[in-house]
């Protein structure tokens, strides 16, 4: 993965945009990246579609 690639992923899991991915952050988007059914959920960049 491109370090740009890796960078932009993690900036969609700060959803408060804190500079840090919290514990609820983390578990939002795991939640996420498992029940959306569009590509622009949270984590999709990082972990590709479940």
């Amino acid at each position: 993965m491109h370090p740009a690639e890796l960078s932009d992923g993690l900036r969609q899991l700060d959803a408060d945009g804190g500079g840090r991915i919290s514990e609820a952050e983390f578990v939002a988007a795991f939640a996420d990246l498992f029940t959306a059914r569009a590509d622009t959920a949270a984590g999709v960049a990082l972990l590709g579609r479940p």
